[in-house]
């Protein structure tokens, strides 16, 4: 299983995450390439700069003074609008999701309303798509981390002068370990908390793995006494028989629903889906005084779950959610892709030791099935034959 861990010693922001992903070796070309998509003024540069007498990863952002403010349906359209893949769409969606719930909190006004003059300018756009294109590049199944140095005093913002961490920042970090600052100051941004709450599935020492990559991102400032970088480690951790699998826990979140028509239950598997869900399915059921119902059952990781709750009650009229706490173990996987006589096909591969089994990607076989009018099923069993034959 690929495994990344984020070493916060001197925090997170945007910029630094990026800059620690493409010294990972992602390439910057790949990024701007689909920022480009975007058709805004934005453009990368990376550099490498010394902090404290370590090399590291420096991505500059170059745009243009904005002075217009973006709200979050502006910046969804965007995001949909792009040439990210599927999962680097929803890793950026959620990024602006749990900013723009941790601005609507620390601001007392609704999440549509959130003014994203900050966290929406095109640098703040650029970091969270970047790293979002970086994530789904490097293929990593499971990202782990550090506690966070947040730093300590004041920094002055849009709003006037704030206490470190800044409200929506402490919002973001809440549940997740913070450690002491080497210095004061604003060391972990809003932009990298969003990030580290969307991202990070578990927090703590670095993990045993076999190690890959070091990536190192650095900051802008620079401190006396320690670097002001974020660190980004790259392995595989096998399990003690050798087979490349990890457990983790999820939650189980599960509500009945007796007044919702199809359509509103469909709708709402496909935004929790989007949310970020493991998975969702729906149970027929038979309640109390013989009511025909469906069971709403939601797989999602601990992390998620202020978000998945929030959505289920806003699509539907449920009084209550119940929730059960699950170990699993999951075996490793990859992404990989297959040549057909219709073109390349995306997929996933399943391991199991020795034995590796391929399995397409359903919304890139069904998009070939509407264009050419051929079978789905046979298109499906073309690009497993591909991948035997590469085998």
């Amino acid at each position: 299983m690929k495994v990344g861990y984020f070493d916060c010693f001197s925090g997170i922001s945007g910029d630094m995450a990026l800059g620690a992903i493409v010294d990972a070796g992602v390439p910057i070309e790949l990024v701007q390439s689909h920022l480009d998509s975007l058709r805004l003024p934005i453009q990368l540069k990376s550099e490498k700069v010394k902090r404290c007498g370590l090399e590291g990863l420096k991505i500059h952002v170059k745009v243009p003074e904005e002075t217009d403010s973006r709200y979050l349906p502006e910046i969804r359209a965007m995001i949909d609008s792009s040439t990210l893949t599927i999962r680097a769409k929803s890793i950026a969606h959620n990024v602006f999701q749990n900013l723009g719930v941790a601005e609507a909190r620390a601001h007392g006004i609704p999440l549509e309303r959130v003014h994203f003059h900050e966290v929406g300018a095109l640098d703040s756009i650029a970091d969270i798509l970047g790293v979002a294109i970086g994530i789904d590049h490097l293929g990593l199944d499971r990202i782990e981390a550090s506690p966070i140095a947040v730093g300590s005093g004041t920094v002055k913002c849009d709003h006037g002068v704030m206490p470190v961490p800044t409200p929506a920042t402490a919002f973001l970090l809440e549940g997740i370990p913070i450690g002491p600052s080497p210095s004061a100051g604003e060391l972990t941004t809003p932009t990298g908390a969003a990030l580290i709450k969307t991202l990070v599935q578990s927090f703590g020492p670095l993990p045993s793995m076999t190690l890959s990559k070091v990536g190192l991102g650095a900051g802008t400032k620079t401190f006396i006494g320690h670097p002001n970088m974020v660190r980004l480690f790259l392995g595989e951790v096998f399990s003690p028989a050798g087979q490349k699998n990890l457990g983790d826990e999820v939650l189980l979140l599960q509500t009945n629903l007796d007044d919702q028509t199809p359509e509103q239950i469909a709708f709402l598997m496909e935004e929790l889906m989007e949310q970020g869900a493991l998975d969702a399915w729906i149970t027929p059921i038979v309640m109390k005084k013989g009511r025909g119902a469906q069971e709403i059952s939601v797989l999602i990781l601990p992390k998620d779950r202020e978000l998945v709750e929030a959505k289920i009650f806003a699509q539907t009229r449920s009084l209550g959610i119940r929730y059960l706490k699950m170990d699993r173990t999951k075996l490793d996987r990859e992404m990989t892709t297959v040549q057909t006589r219709w073109g390349p096909v995306p997929g996933k591969v399943r391991i199991l030791g020795e034995n590796h089994s391929f399995h397409p990607e359903y919304e890139d076989c069904a998009r070939i099935a509407r264009q050419t009018g051929t079978p789905l099923q046979e298109i499906q069993e073309v690009a497993k034959l591909a991948y035997r034959q590469i085998g």
